[in-house]
């Protein structure tokens, strides 16, 4: 059995026939769904973690003809969910999720909010 699979976010939507990283359902993990503020798509923050979908969600959902609303971003079959479990076995992205904007914005606001000579310390003690 393959252990861990991973691919770029298109990649991932196109090959595992889930929605893109852009759309209503679009986490691969979870049942959160986003909703539209003119054309932006926004998914609010709640202090419960929303529903983790499992390996049964992807076998039920990929086969069953539900309506858009009612199949949590998963939108057929792959051949993959025959030697993979969905989503346990789907390695996250972490070029596109991390080092595409997020961690350049995290250092911008860590070396504004720190002292302006904390990185270069850290450099040199390393």
């Amino acid at each position: 059995r393959v252990q861990f699979i991973t691919f770029d976010l298109p990649a991932l939507a196109h090959n595992c026939n889930i929605t893109q990283f852009n759309g209503y359902d679009a986490c691969p993990f979870c049942k959160a769904h986003g909703y539209a503020i003119g054309t932006q798509l926004f998914y609010a923050h709640s202090p419960t973690p929303s529903v983790k979908k499992t390996d049964g969600d992807y076998l039920r959902l990929s086969t069953t003809d539900l309506p858009k609303l009612g199949s949590h971003g998963i939108k057929g079959p792959t051949p993959l969910t025959n030697i993979m479990l969905f989503p346990y076995q789907i390695a996250v992205d972490y070029m596109h999720l991390v080092c595409s904007g997020h961690f350049k914005t995290l250092i911008i606001y860590w070396n504004q909010l720190l002292l302006p000579d904390v990185f270069e310390q850290a450099s040199n003690f390393l």
